[in-house]
């Protein structure tokens, strides 16, 4: 929280936020909708259609981040047999 007892407000602060917002002004320049970095990718790679579009150089950070266009959903399995093209 930031504030006083009398007016409490709630915010988040960090590099997380920070390169999240650099990321959101990426996809007006690169006419996305929404692009993710690699820890996010990580995270949703099975259940999300993920486009790499390369490297992008970010203010806070010491090495190029690769980052990701968010393409969709993923069709979802349903069994082994299919996942495996045996249907």
């Amino acid at each position: 929280h930031i504030g006083s007892e009398r007016r409490l407000e709630y915010t988040v602060i960090g590099d997380a936020v920070n390169v999240s917002w650099k990321l959101q002004e990426l996809t007006k320049d690169l006419d996305a909708d929404l692009i993710v970095g690699e820890n996010v990718m990580r995270l949703v790679i099975e259940e999300f259609d993920l486009k790499s579009l390369g490297k992008a150089t970010i203010e806070s950070l010491p090495e190029p981040l690769e980052i990701f266009e968010v393409c969709g959903l993923l069709e979802p399995q349903t069994s082994y047999l299919s996942a495996a093209g045996l249907r």
